[in-house]
């Protein structure tokens, strides 16, 4: 029987504050060092900006042509979380999605602690080393880690609602059931269809649960709807020229619908492309295989013995390997976040269920040990593209710009106004898109902006039309 003794001084709070630092430790300084970027920081932040400001974003922070930014990504948290802005600044989003992981270790917690006690494991008194163990899993996870390395993003925050909604359907709190439910949806157009195979997948655990079973229909048929109404219908309207976000599926076709039906008219080349590089392109050789194995080994293997759960993993899978973009593909940025909250939730409710205490106990001290490896491995030695200096807190690396001065970068940030307009290179844009007009160089510069700033690996050969107003030879301000 896995437990803590009661005079045991672990406990949850704990490792949320030592998780909490070593992710601020990621995020921040990555902030404070420049190594966040326009897309998408800089474009987020400049969004909440605008939206704190009761108007919608125009994207032509990194578009020539405005339109709605609600077109790109229908990302309703970005509304939500607007009014933080005038409390952080900058930093909002990044504090907003290291509270939001840390939130959603605290779901696991929970979850996992009500499966231990529904399956009689370690009753007794403090016997809290189970779900303790499952939250360290979850916090290791090589996904929620490689996404803290690489700015800000919304299917981030959503994920952390799942454990919560494991949580709050085990103990029959539907209303809260519900609001997970909705949270989930609203952070991005695909999020819905991933909602509904979790829901899907739940009903077998729920089957003999009448109750239950009617809340998850009712969550199936929301998520359905906001699906159809958003991607269908919403999206489209606000830029008829151009179906952004399918963009990475084309050569399937043009809207949901011609995807769906691609893939169940050509059955046999879909699951090919889930394990080859179907792209021409060396850069794609090796991907798909690496981020299954390290999948498999963070977990993913355990979570063969909970079959219905692997349905939850199906749109997860699929929108990273069917993608044209060899980016997804990877282990790296924000495209393994999902499967976080999947894999340690399932693979701790099933060793609940587990008779035997031996292997029970393996199962569980074995999770916390594969995570750290794998996003040890991840951090280190991936294949993926990943920047490594964003992410190896343990490095001195990490804590140094080499580009650089930044001490010269935030002067000469200081001497632009807030009310003039700024076309940046893309490491100054996060720190500067609490502006009513800044643009990603060097599309922005057809906006005519007032002032360019530059990396000198930014710079135009031709800058006859610019005047030069300050430089170090590493950056470069203009006036235009």
């Amino acid at each position: 029987m896995l437990s803590f003794k009661p005079h045991t001084k672990l406990n949850k709070w704990h490792i949320i504050g030592v998780a909490g630092v070593a992710y601020a430790l990621i995020s921040i300084v990555n902030h404070v060092l420049f190594r966040t970027y326009g897309l998408d920081l800089g474009l987020y932040t400049h969004a909440l900006y605008d939206y704190s400001h009761l108007r919608f974003d125009d994207s032509t922070f990194f578009q020539e042509t405005p339109r709605n930014l609600l077109s790109d990504h229908f990302d309703l948290y970005l509304v939500l979380f607007s009014p933080l802005v005038w409390i952080m600044g900058s930093y909002t989003l990044l504090v907003v999605q290291i509270v939001s992981i840390l939130f959603g270790a605290l779901g696991v917690y929970q979850f996992v602690d009500v499966c231990r006690k529904d399956s009689n494991v370690g009753n007794e008194k403090g016997a809290n080393g189970f779900a303790l163990l499952a939250m360290v899993s979850f916090l290791l996870f090589f996904g929620i880690w490689d996404a803290l390395g690489f700015d800000y993003h919304s299917n981030v925050v959503a994920a952390m609602w799942v454990p919560w909604l494991f949580y709050w359907l085990r103990r029959e709190r539907y209303g809260l059931y519900a609001l997970a439910v909705v949270m989930v949806c609203i952070a991005k157009e695909n999020m819905p269809l991933w909602l509904v195979c979790i829901l899907l997948a739940l009903m077998w655990d729920y089957r003999r649960n009448r109750r239950a079973l009617l809340w998850l229909a009712g969550g199936i048929l929301f998520g359905v709807g906001y699906l159809v109404v958003v991607a269908m219908v919403v999206m489209p309207s606000l830029n008829p020229e151009e179906i952004h976000f399918m963009g990475k599926f084309k050569y399937m076709g043009d809207s949901f619908g011609e995807v769906a039906a691609w893939i169940f008219s050509h059955p046999l080349e879909t699951v090919r492309n889930l394990f080859v590089n179907f792209r021409d392109s060396h850069r794609g050789d090796g991907l798909k295989t690496e981020f299954y194995l390290c999948l498999l080994v963070s977990g993913g293997l355990f979570c063969l013995f909970k079959p219905n759960w692997l349905l939850m993993m199906v749109p997860l899978v699929a929108q990273k390997m069917l993608s044209e973009d060899i980016a997804l593909w990877g282990v790296g940025s924000q495209y393994s976040v999902e499967f976080a909250p999947v894999i340690v939730c399932g693979v701790f409710a099933m060793a609940a269920k587990v008779k035997k205490t031996w292997l029970r106990r393996t199962v569980v001290i074995a999770m916390p040990l594969l995570c750290g490896l794998v996003t040890w491995y991840t951090c280190t030695d991936a294949k993926a593209w990943v920047q490594r200096e964003n992410v190896r807190i343990f490095y001195k690396d990490h804590y140094r710009q080499e580009q650089f001065d930044t001490d010269y970068v935030r002067k000469v940030l200081k001497q632009l106004p807030p009310e003039v307009s700024v076309c940046a290179s893309s490491c100054f844009t996060p720190h500067l898109a609490l502006r009513d007009s800044v643009y990603l160089y060097p599309v922005g510069m057809c906006h005519n902006p007032e002032y360019i700033m530059l990396k000198s690996d930014d710079l135009p050969e031709d800058t006859a039309s610019l005047t030069l107003i300050e430089t170090n030879g590493e950056v470069y301000l203009f006036h235009r």
